[in-house]
C-alpha cells in the first residue's frame, strides 16, 4: 500500500519527538478541488498582508490528526499505529476552513469552523485513546487545533476570516511516514464509515 506523497514535515511535533529521524502521522488529505481552493486562499492572504513565504505544493497539504516520533524499531511502531487505526470507527466529516491564522514559527494556517473542529477533535481523541490501548503512548500529551498549513512567513499576519468557507467531505484518514527533505510515504488508509 506504500504510496509517495509530498505532505511535508509537521511543525507541531512534541519536543520528545524532535530528535526522531522520522514521524508517523494520521492525516486527512483535502480533495483536489479543496486543495486548489486552499492554495488560492493562501495566495490571496499573501497579497492581502504582504506575506513573504512560498506556498506549499498541492501534494503537501494535509490536516494532521495525531503523530508519533519514530525511533529505531519503526516497523513495530507502525504496526501498533495500524492496529490503533483499525479500532477507530467514526463517520465522514464535513470540513469547512473558515479563518486564517498564524502559528509559531510563522506557519500560515487555515482553521476550521466549530462543527468541523468538534468532529475532528472527536476523531483525534479516538485515535489517541486507541494509541493508548495499543501501548503506543501512556496518556494524552497536547491540545489539538485542526488546521491546514499553506506557507511559512517571516512577516506577521492577523487572524482573518476567509471570504467564503473552503469545504470538503473527509471520507478517510491516512497514515504517513515523514522524513525531512523527502516526500512523505503513505502506509495505510482507513475509511470513515462509523456511526459515532
Amino acid at each position: 500500500m506504500d504510496q509517495q506523497l509530498d505532505l511535508g514535515f509537521p511543525t507541531a511535533v512534541r519536543e520528545t519527538h524532535a530528535a526522531a529521524r522520522a514521524v508517523a502521522c494520521f492525516d486527512i488529505v483535502p480533495s483536489a478541488d479543496a486543495g486548489a481552493r486552499i492554495l488560492d486562499c493562501g495566495a490571496w492572504l499573501g497579497r492581502r498582508w504582504g506575506l513573504d513565504g512560498g506556498l506549499y505544493s498541492l501534494g503537501r497539504l494535509h490536516l494532521s490528526l495525531w503523530g508519533l516520533g519514530l525511533e529505531p524499531g519503526e516497523a513495530q511502531a507502525l504496526e501498533q499505529m495500524r492496529a490503533a487505526a483499525d479500532m477507530v470507527r467514526r463517520p465522514p466529516i464535513e470540513i469547512d476552513l473558515v479563518k486564517a491564522m498564524q502559528f509559531g514559527g510563522g506557519a500560515r494556517v487555515l482553521g476550521c469552523g466549530y462543527g468541523a473542529k468538534a468532529a475532528l477533535s472527536g476523531l483525534h481523541d479516538a485515535l489517541v485513546e486507541a494509541a493508548i490501548e495499543a501501548g503506543l503512548i501512556a496518556d494524552r500529551r497536547r491540545d489539538f487545533e485542526p488546521h491546514v498549513t499553506t506557507a511559512r512567513d517571516q512577516a506577521p499576519m492577523p487572524e482573518t476570516m476567509l471570504p467564503s468557507p473552503i469545504c470538503w467531505r473527509a471520507e478517510a484518514f491516512v497514515l504517513v511516514v515523514k522524513r525531512r527533505g523527502r516526500p512523505a510515504r503513505m502506509v495505510g488508509r482507513w475509511p470513515l464509515r462509523g456511526t459515532r
